[in-house]
């Protein structure tokens, strides 16, 4: 598991990148929001293997298969809500 002080950079930076993403509204032509989202993606790159390992050292007690079709399904439906 990882110590405390990482888990809470990240939750941090998983904030900072949520309030990234209110910026959307105040876009007002098409060339910006495809900037946005060429930011959005290069920030997914670099957190999501984290967030995977996280997931699977918190979800070995219960297997690991299990563990990334809940992870999996929770990161879909968040992109849909």
């Amino acid at each position: 598991m990882l110590p405390k002080c990482c888990q809470l950079c990240i939750a941090e930076l998983k904030l900072s990148v949520a309030s990234f993403f209110s910026v959307f509204g105040f876009s007002t032509e098409v060339w910006h929001v495809m900037i946005l989202f060429l930011l959005m993606g290069v920030g997914e790159a670099l957190f999501l293997p984290t967030t995977y390992a996280i997931a699977m050292e918190g979800g070995q007690g219960s297997g690991m298969g299990a563990t990334m079709g809940v992870f999996n399904t929770a990161l879909t439906l968040g992109m849909f809500v």
